[in-house]
């Protein structure tokens, strides 16, 4: 009768290794939200973004707005939905809709879309002029100006056009802005809904005035990193 004299001491760990490596894909995911990825996979966001929010009640005499319009970017994990950066109606001017959001900045930088949730990426705003920035994180083209309602030229765009093409506040940290878009609009009896097939009328800024804050948020990156090609708030 033989006895095993090799005795050795294994620990055995509960981790699946298809679970491990769900989880660490996970995690990277949550530290490193890519624009492209996510608008390929028209990623709805069941992860909440980090940033403070601060949801006000939409208050307006003007008809309701059948497809709400939103802002994204970094700050939202790209949703397409995400509700504290929905856009207020503002004022109505015959067939044209201003709405608005107004934010603190919690960095020198905010990069945005316009975007609908009932459209997912199959409709945007974005800079018409701007082109994929390399070596920076601020598109010259794609800089609003404060108070300069037609700095930027803007284009409708969809899950091709403008993609990953943003437009940027830039300003100091704790600034409170408040970001204006206008776009056609057609009226219905109570209701108005956004001209999606149109581009007339559409212009995108900012001003440096509190509207009362409904979000607090930024890129997180540091503009002073790249001083040397102009970008400093």
């Amino acid at each position: 009768m033989g006895c095993c004299q090799n005795k050795e001491l294994y620990i055995v760990c509960s981790w699946d290794w298809d679970e491990g490596d769900h989880l660490a894909k996970g995690i990277w995911r949550q530290k490193h939200v890519d624009q492209f990825e996510v608008e390929e996979k028209l990623y709805k966001g069941e992860a909440e973004a980090s940033s403070k929010r601060l949801v006000l009640e939409e208050e307006s005499d003007l008809p309701q707005l059948r497809t709400p319009l939103h802002l994204t970017g970094t700050f939202a994990e790209w949703r397409t939905d995400f509700a504290p950066s929905r856009l207020r109606r503002v004022a109505l001017e015959q067939d044209t809709l201003r709405l608005a959001m107004c934010l603190r900045l919690t960095s020198q930088s905010f990069s945005f879309q316009v975007v609908s949730p009932s459209k997912g990426w199959t409709w945007r705003l974005y800079p018409r002029d701007a082109q994929p920035i390399r070596f920076t994180h601020v598109s010259k083209e794609g800089k609003l100006v404060a108070g300069e309602a037609n700095a930027v030229a803007v284009a409708v765009g969809d899950m091709r056009a403008g993609h990953g093409l943003n437009f940027h506040v830039v300003e100091q940290t704790g600034a409170v802005v408040t970001v204006w878009v206008e776009v056609p609009v057609s009226q219905e009896q109570d209701f108005l809904t956004v001209r999606f097939d149109s581009n007339r009328a559409v212009r995108v800024w900012y001003t440096l005035e509190d509207q009362g804050v409904q979000y607090e948020g930024g890129d997180g990156v540091d503009l002073e990193k790249y001083r040397w090609m102009g970008w400093s708030a």
